[in-house]
């Protein structure tokens, strides 16, 4: 999201104009599982069936989201998938078994601004969106049984923030917004309606471009990738949500660090880093502390490769990260999909048998997901 994602962004505006968390329970490896893609500079969603022994099998392609979408995201019982666009729309998709996504049009809501990204409470029954790409707010919306949001209060300002990126603690009791332009993360506390209440801190992230703040599953630390900083800051999580510097923090991690994925029994920490083709990977130390891993950064793919957003498998043996390649011949960057096995020590080994190459243009944003 830096002077890259600006320039996008307002690319992406102009075209619109002129067009008018898995559990860490055991999984079996060679279950079936749905991923789904999008790019930031093209309508639709691709959706594909995979498992951690196969190749990932296109199911099909959902028209209808318009571009200039960086979140494209599933409620968190994996029924319904939310495409907040970039004509300020909110649109809901139906998930099916086998990874088909229906439209549900009666169900689509409306968005102030542009939107940024989007977070979910834990319990999935409220959802918090960002909008504005200067003096951003947040929007808090309930959802019916259907899937419908419904607006639940006034949208939130959060004064002078650019770019903000929401998340929900996992005790759904603290909304935290990363501020880009103001290298901070901030806290707010959420009430037991889903709506947003006073301000409680601003903690510094120490350098610039605070994206993707991201919980260790048992919620005690969290790590924000500084975008411009090339770096992750770190922070210890208190009983009631305050943050606290880990020491040593930030720590280094390649160029455009992005969409950052834990393990699912917290020990380890991947973050692709879009300026270096590469994914760096830490084992998380008892106090917060990120240790890189030996042979860290692994290589993200052939060169030109940008990657983006890392998701894991339930069974956490696989690691698939979203990027960026160039286009075959002339044109904008496409969106790929690439495999990692994922070692006991926590290491990664690149399978390119099972890389996914598609249509989508642009790999920016929380784009990609896996349901189980």
């Amino acid at each position: 999201m830096s002077s890259r994602r600006l320039m996008v962004a307002a690319g992406a505006m102009m075209t619109l104009l002129a067009s008018a968390t898995l559990s860490s329970t055991a999984v079996a490896a060679d279950s079936t599982y749905r991923i789904f893609l999008h790019g930031f500079l093209s309508d639709g969603i691709d959706s594909y069936t995979a498992s951690d022994s196969t190749k990932p099998q296109f199911v099909q392609t959902t028209k209808g989201t318009g571009s200039g979408d960086w979140a494209v995201v599933p409620s968190p019982n994996g029924k319904f998938m939310y495409a907040p666009g970039g004509d300020k729309k909110l649109r809901v998709y139906s998930i099916g078994a086998d990874g088909r996504l229906t439209a549900l049009p009666q169900a689509t809501g409306t968005l102030s601004d542009m939107p940024v990204d989007m977070a979910f409470s834990p319990d999935g029954k409220y959802g918090y969106v960002t909008v504005g790409l200067l003096n951003s707010k947040v929007e808090v919306f309930a959802f019916q049984p259907d899937g419908t949001p419904v607006p639940v209060d006034a949208p939130k300002s959060l004064g002078s923030a650019t770019l903000a990126m929401p998340t929900v603690s996992p005790d759904g009791r603290n909304l935290y917004v990363t501020n880009y332009g103001a290298k901070q993360v901030m806290r707010y506390a959420l009430r037991g309606d889903g709506t947003i209440g006073g301000l409680q801190e601003t903690e510094s992230t120490t350098d610039l471009g605070a994206i993707f703040a991201t919980f260790t599953p048992d919620g005690r630390h969290l790590y924000v990738a500084n975008e411009m900083g090339a770096d992750v800051a770190a922070f210890n999580v208190a009983a009631d949500g305050s943050l606290t510097p880990v020491p040593g923090s930030p720590f280094k991690a390649g160029n455009l660090p992005h969409a950052m994925v834990p393990s699912h029994d917290g020990k380890y920490l991947y973050v692709p880093n879009t300026g270096s083709n590469s994914i760096s990977a830490y084992a998380i130390q008892d106090d917060g502390v990120l240790k890189e891993l030996p042979g860290s950064p692994f290589a993200g793919g052939p060169d030109g490769t940008a990657p983006e957003m890392a998701v894991l498998s339930p069974s956490g043996k696989v690691l698939w990260d979203a990027d960026s390649v160039p286009a075959d011949g002339f044109g904008l960057p496409t969106v790929a999909l690439h495999k990692f096995d994922v070692r006991p020590d926590g290491s990664l080994v690149r399978d390119d048998s099972a890389t996914v190459k598609t249509d989508k243009v642009f790999a920016d944003g929380r784009g990609t997901s896996l349901i189980p």
